[in-house]
């Protein structure tokens, strides 16, 4: 089975941080996905630096724009645009390592609604922090359902776990989103 993932991406004045970030998705391992960024009014050169990489890599990333509306708004806008099984949510100033989605792969099983991979936060000082650990999760959780949708909320996995596409897009719904979240 060849799983596609779209790799979700809220863009708002990112300029300085956006690349790393697309850079990182561009270098996995695993090559069956997509990257869509909704650019959400951005005032510095944001939009460029999108459509710059979308001439480069025009079958892997998709480009949408509207008013600012905060981040919420511009991952459903790209939620409901995608075509993958799976979602990743990725803010423009994040980035993931290589072998992320081939390791998410294939850690995959056929009834996961939301699969909580491992997150390391870097502080400024270059250190890493377990995010996991602090939220009392664990590599590999995985969850279906209404439980994986509700544990969407209290931000414990909410910005770095796996979701299956239908379970997003049924539910990432405009009543549903906050200007943040």
């Amino acid at each position: 089975m060849n799983i596609k993932f779209s790799i979700v991406m809220p863009v708002y004045n990112a300029e300085e941080h956006m690349k790393r970030s697309i850079m990182s998705v561009l270098g996995q391992s695993y090559d069956n996905w997509e990257l869509l960024c909704t650019d959400d009014g951005s005032e510095d050169k944001s939009l460029e630096v999108l459509n710059e990489f979308n001439i480069l890599y025009p079958n892997k990333i998709r480009i949408f724009t509207q008013e600012n509306s905060g981040p919420a708004l511009a991952r459903r806008t790209s939620i409901q645009k995608s075509s993958g099984d799976f979602i990743v949510l990725l803010d423009a100033d994040d980035y993931i390592g290589p072998d992320y989605l081939e390791n998410v792969f294939k850690s995959y099983m056929k009834d996961v609604d939301v699969y909580v991979p491992e997150l390391k936060s870097q502080s400024k000082s270059g250190g890493f922090t377990s995010f996991n650990e602090t939220n009392n999760l664990k590599d590999g959780n995985m969850y279906s359902g209404l439980e994986a949708f509700e544990r969407t909320f209290p931000w414990s996995i909410h910005g770095f776990a796996v979701y299956r596409a239908s379970l997003m897009q049924r539910f990432y719904t405009y009543e549903n989103c906050s200007y943040n979240n």
